[in-house]
């Protein structure tokens, strides 16, 4: 699990936990609606901090870069291997708006259900897998006295340039 940050029209960040679905070299993947708040919010703006924590071992890893939508087809194939469930959830298209019921909510993911169990291989065309190119890392490691280590990595020109920060 991951927490990431996206910014609003009106310049307020939001965060959010998510699942991080890979990672490979320097980008880290996820999958969301376009049609959600957070869809939203990466097709006005596309810079995201992804931020990991783990409090038992008192580490944190903080990233920034840009959120980059990776097409039709691979959007298709991230959902697909979600369970029917999900992609039933998914598939109702309200994520983020006003509930007024839950019986509506629940005939919604029933009605998708059947249409799954009738066609497994149906997909929303708004489920979108992004990339997050990392132009940015930070590691931190806690400190009891919090004399914390803090080592930064910052591309530039294609190269990462390697900074140990105060605590």
């Amino acid at each position: 699990a991951m927490t990431i940050s996206t910014v609003d029209q009106d310049g307020y960040p939001d965060a959010r936990v998510l699942i991080l679905k890979n990672v490979i070299d320097e980008t880290f993947y996820f999958a969301s609606s376009s049609e959600s708040r957070k869809g939203q919010q990466l097709k006005e703006n596309p810079h995201v901090a992804l931020t990991f924590y783990w409090p038992s071992l008192g580490r944190q890893i903080r990233i920034r870069g840009i959120a980059e939508d990776r097409g039709d087809e691979a959007g298709a194939d991230d959902f697909r291997k979600r369970s029917a469930g999900a992609r039933a959830v998914a598939m109702t298209g309200h994520q983020s708006e006003v509930l007024d019921s839950e019986e509506v909510l629940d005939r919604s993911i029933e009605a998708q259900k059947e249409k799954i169990s009738r066609d497994p291989s149906v997909v929303t065309p708004h489920w979108r897998l992004y990339a997050v190119n990392a132009q940015e890392v930070e590691f931190w490691q806690g400190d009891s006295e919090r004399k914390h280590v803090r080592v930064q990595y910052v591309k530039q020109d294609g190269q990462w340039k390697t900074l140990r920060l105060w605590p």
